[in-house]
């Protein structure tokens, strides 16, 4: 497979733009006069740093085989986009040799997206009906991790990098829960934290013998450096390896993942990459940083890439946090945590109460009972407040403990009610969720632009009680008499110094 590289050629600006309509339908925007026009299916890899940033790189693997590599562009409107999606990309190649001996051009870029997944769809209305559990992501998340050391001929270690820290069983400590039954797996992350569903056992998973590099070489015709640390070095390894281990007559197609661990550099000091979905195009990969081979936490994350799920983003005053959700894997590394509850029900391991503008009517309160997430797969609550009002997402309610596989909540987060909004809608939709607050019994948050009110009212046994109000506005002398709670401020009726003061409704 040959690779080429695309790079963004309007300076500090975004040239991904995500087309929600067929491919043969997407509008073309030429970026200079040499134009080019590349289809194919996109391979998106999400970057962890160890300085708490991210970034992304979009690969478009071709029908012949080619793999093109879109630069430039970062965040922003192509965020929706996951491996899989069949993506068109326009505009000129330039002349240049980047890293690696390729060819690199200049281009915008239109993506439209392939035919979504099935979604129960109601026959009488054009809006799909969201279930209150997604089918299961994986059952059996067979996995390959894969240490890698880079060597010179005499054995040492490449310029800029160091051998191993960790040996092969520390590794399998860290990754197989039948090597180390009292401590954090990622084995026994997945198996708590999806309630048995989702395995990765001694059974279907292997933690490979290490595999020596040389300091530099060619994979498909593309040169790769552990000097480097672009992307395509990444792929460049990758591939080198697999030739390793098929040479050894190791079946690398009985493996659904692939994580190979990465030897300690200076010049590539990242926690993880993972492969944001995986469609079967292309081997499914990871690959993790020098210091992180050990880290159960840190290799979940990235499988959990691999199974489509985004980050989990904290609403922060003036801002978002990417990583800033205490209560999910899928934020801050690396205490062991599960993802939080519309990831959780986004993998398929959650059955959730769905609510919208059918069961939650204005002025109406619901009232839920949820266990805490750590032990039951039967709990939380979607709100889909879209139904009411366009163009704000859903609403997501969990409880929170720290046992079982969030043991290591933190002391703040744990015994608390947790907010969240996601557009995620299904298993394959890679967006972010977003954590809006945590409250302790007797608080509340609400949603202006909904008018929906959240208040954990206490505890009843193990289980949270909480109401979910939608406000139909200011309390009315029919709404008093009813004993309705208009306003959603908790009170209803005489308990409510709003009513007190209304004439009787006659």
């Amino acid at each position: 497979m040959t690779r080429r590289w695309l790079s963004c050629g309007c300076a500090n600006a975004i040239c991904l733009f995500l087309a929600l309509q067929p491919l043969a339908a997407a509008a073309r925007h030429l970026a200079s006069k040499e134009q080019s026009v590349v289809d194919g299916t996109a391979a998106v890899l999400s970057m962890d740093r160890e300085d708490g940033t991210a970034s992304r790189a979009v690969f478009v693997q071709t029908g012949s085989g080619e793999r093109v590599q879109v630069l430039g562009s970062k965040q922003g409107p192509h965020a929706v986009l996951h491996t899989g999606m069949r993506v068109r990309v326009t505009g000129s190649w330039l002349d240049g040799a980047p890293a690696g001996g390729t060819q690199a051009a200049a281009a915008g870029a239109q993506l439209g997206l392939a035919p979504p997944r099935p979604a129960k769809a109601d026959p009488a209305s054009s809006r799909v009906q969201l279930l209150p559990s997604n089918p299961l992501i994986e059952r059996e998340v067979s996995t390959l991790v894969i240490p890698v050391s880079a060597v010179t001929a005499r054995g040492g270690a490449c310029p800029g990098t160091s051998l191993p820290k960790f040996t092969a069983a520390q590794v399998r400590r860290a990754v197989l829960q039948e090597a180390n039954r009292n401590g954090t797996t990622v084995g026994g992350i997945f198996n708590q934290c999806s309630y048995g569903k989702s395995r990765l056992t001694e059974a279907n998973s292997l933690v490979a013998p290490l595999v020596k590099l040389p300091c530099t070489g060619t994979s498909n015709k593309v040169v790769w450096s552990f000097n480097r640390c672009e992307f395509t070095d990444f792929y460049g390894w990758a591939d080198a390896v697999d030739e390793v281990l098929r040479a050894q007559g190791l079946v690398l197609e009985k493996y659904a993942h692939r994580v190979y661990l990465m030897p300690p550099t200076s010049t590539c000091t990242f926690v993880g990459v993972g492969m944001l979905g995986c469609d079967g195009s292309e081997p499914c990969r990871a690959w993790m940083g020098g210091e992180w081979w050990a880290s159960p936490p840190a290799i979940a994350h990235q499988l959990f890439h691999n199974l489509y799920l985004g980050h989990a983003s904290a609403a922060q005053p003036g801002g978002v946090d990417e990583y800033g959700d205490a209560t999910s894997g899928m934020g801050f590394c690396c205490e062991g945590r599960c993802p939080n509850t519309p990831q959780a029900w986004q993998m398929g391991w959650l059955t959730l109460q769905q609510l919208d503008s059918s069961s939650l009517k204005p002025g109406q309160t619901v009232q839920l009972r949820l266990a805490s997430q750590a032990v039951s797969s039967q709990t939380g609550a979607r709100i889909d407040v879209s139904s009411w009002v366009a163009g704000v997402d859903p609403i997501f309610v969990g409880f929170r403990t720290a046992e079982r596989g969030d043991k290591n909540m933190q002391w703040d987060a744990a015994g608390n009610v947790h907010i969240y909004t996601a557009a995620i809608a299904n298993n394959y939709d890679a967006r972010p969720s977003m954590w809006q607050a945590s409250l302790a019994a007797g608080q509340s948050w609400s949603q202006p632009a909904s008018g929906v009110v959240v208040r954990y009212r206490g505890m009843a046994g193990s289980s949270a009680l909480v109401s979910v109000c939608r406000r139909g506005g200011a309390e009315t002398a029919a709404s008093c008499a009813a004993g309705v709670d208009w306003d959603c401020n908790g009170l209803a009726g005489g308990a409510d110094p709003a009513c007190t003061s209304k004439p009787s409704a006659r």
